[in-house]
This record gives structure tokens, C-alpha cells and sequence, in this order.
């Protein structure tokens, strides 16, 4: 019985030793405990980019696309943007920056051409499409939605010959819902990491943590709700 006390009586004042000195080293305020558990686990964390298939500097357009009238999608944007007003734009207007900054268009050069081809003509202080232009405007209208699309990269030659507008919004708000389902599981995680250290410790550091990814979930989840709604509004649009 003295032997079987000794052998476990030692062990458990073992564990008890080690247990105490691991209580000590976390309940220190320099206790650093983003060890390399903690940084395997922030690399979990989800990365839109890669659910959209798409980086953020994924190119507005490549040239790819053939059109009947020999000119590039980003040119036709041009002329989309010309006809988008009513009653015409005045001839003073200014083109936009991003027709350059952009798609790295000459627009003084490519209006021109529209001129050229009678696609647009000056009436008073107006710049208008012809009866031609008005035709190619309706054929690449939805340009200008691949265009100014918000919050998914898009790009002209690899959207607009299947676009859809509302089918595109579904698909972004699907890939949205993805993303935000996977950040769900990646907060949780990290709060089955971080929490047992909580209750171990008085180091700041921690319950900082804690409390940005509790923060987090709940952004993310009531994100989710949101968009389930926007879906199935949509999905009953279609």
C-alpha cells in the first residue's frame, strides 16, 4: 500500500506541479500564447478570393471576345456610355477617367470612330446616337452592367456573353453566403482555442481576442440571414 501511495501519490503531484507551473505561465500578462497553434489555425481562416474563383485584381477585360463590328467590348462601352442618356450627353462633357485608368482607352481617339461610322452626330450641344448607333447600343447595352457591377470583380469579355443580370446577383450573393458560413466555423474554432486559456488567465491579450471573433460570429451570422433573404427574393424574381 506505502508503494502503490509513493508511485501514485508521485505522479499525481506530478501533474499537479506541471499543471500549477502551466497555470502560472498563462496567468502572466507577457504569457504569449499565440504559439504555433494559434497561427495553424488563423491560416484556416477562409479568403473571399478564393470562393469568388477571382482575385481582387482580376483584369476588367482581356480582348478576347470577337465582335461583329471589329471593335473591343471595352471600345463599345464607350459608345454605351454615349448613349445612356436620354437626351444625349453635351458635347463638353467630360469622358470618364476610367476609360483610361481602366481599360487604357484613347476616348477622344475611339469617339471619333463612332463619328466616323455614324454612330453618334452632333445635334446643337448634343452628342447623339444615330438610328445605326442606337442599334449597336441596344446589341452591348449590358455592358454597363458587367461594368458597374458592385462588389464581385468582373470582367467584359468573360461576363457579357452570358450575362444575366439577376442570374449574376444570385451567384454573388451564393458565393457570399459561402464565404460567410465558412468565416462562421473559422471564429468558432479559434474560440475552442482561445476560451480554455480564458479561464486560466488575466492576460489582455486573450480576452481581446475573445471578444473580436464573438464579435465576428455574430456580424457573420446575422450576414448569413441577410442573405438567405436577398436569394430568395431573387430566386422568386426569376
Amino acid at each position: 500500500m506505502g508503494l502503490l501511495k509513493f508511485l501514485f501519490g508521485s505522479k499525481k503531484k506530478d501533474i499537479y506541479n506541471r499543471r500549477t507551473d502551466f497555470d502560472n505561465l498563462i496567468n502572466s500578462p507577457n504569457y504569449n500564447y499565440r504559439q504555433s497553434e494559434y497561427y495553424r489555425l488563423l491560416k484556416t481562416e477562409p479568403l473571399i478570393d478564393k470562393i469568388w474563383g477571382r482575385g481582387f485584381d482580376y483584369p476588367k477585360y482581356n480582348d478576347r471576345f470577337k465582335t461583329e463590328e471589329k471593335l473591343k467590348l471595352r471600345e463599345l462601352l464607350l459608345l454605351v456610355w454615349w448613349g445612356k442618356t436620354k437626351n444625349g450627353r453635351k458635347i463638353s462633357a467630360s469622358i470618364p477617367k476610367y476609360f483610361f485608368i481602366t481599360y487604357n482607352l484613347n476616348a477622344q481617339k475611339v469617339t471619333q470612330l463612332f463619328r466616323d461610322k455614324k454612330w453618334i452626330v452632333n445635334e446643337g450641344d448634343k452628342v447623339k446616337l444615330t438610328n445605326e448607333g442606337k442599334l449597336i447600343y441596344e446589341k452591348y447595352c449590358n455592358l454597363w452592367e458587367v461594368h458597374s457591377f458592385k462588389g464581385y470583380p468582373t470582367n467584359l469579355d468573360v461576363d457579357f456573353p452570358n450575362w444575366n443580370k439577376k442570374q449574376f446577383e444570385i451567384m454573388f450573393y451564393q458565393k457570399d453566403l459561402e464565404y460567410y458560413n465558412q468565416h462562421v466555423e473559422f471564429c468558432k474554432r479559434m474560440l475552442n482555442y482561445l476560451e480554455p486559456l480564458k479561464r486560466n488567465t488575466v492576460n489582455d491579450g486573450i480576452r481581446d481576442d475573445i471578444n473580436f471573433y464573438r464579435s465576428q460570429l455574430k456580424s457573420d451570422l446575422l450576414c448569413i440571414d441577410d442573405l438567405k433573404e436577398k436569394i430568395k427574393i431573387l430566386n422568386e424574381l426569376m
